[in-house]
């Protein structure tokens, strides 16, 4: 079985000290990233929901006349015929 040992590969090929802080800094920036991408996502979700909130709260108040007279005006019928 062949076994690889990869710190032997390391120091083999003589990697700079300084590339090893450079390694380290670029991967503490893409944890970095990926946190604040998660950030960014719930910022997302709050504001499509603002707008379809929005939306609810504007059709209620364009429409929502109409739809109370017209259940008004269903009640009123209902009643009546039940009267008979």
């Amino acid at each position: 079985m062949l076994h690889v040992n990869h710190l032997h590969a390391v120091t083999t090929t003589r990697i700079p000290l300084g590339a090893f802080a450079m390694l380290e800094f670029i991967h503490r920036v893409m944890a970095w990233q990926q946190t604040r991408d998660r950030g960014a996502s719930a910022v997302e979700y709050a504001l499509i929901l603002a707008v379809v909130v929005g939306v609810m709260v504007g059709l209620y108040f364009t429409i929502g006349g109409s739809i109370q007279g017209r259940l008004a005006e269903a009640c009123r019928q209902i009643t009546r015929q039940a009267n008979c």
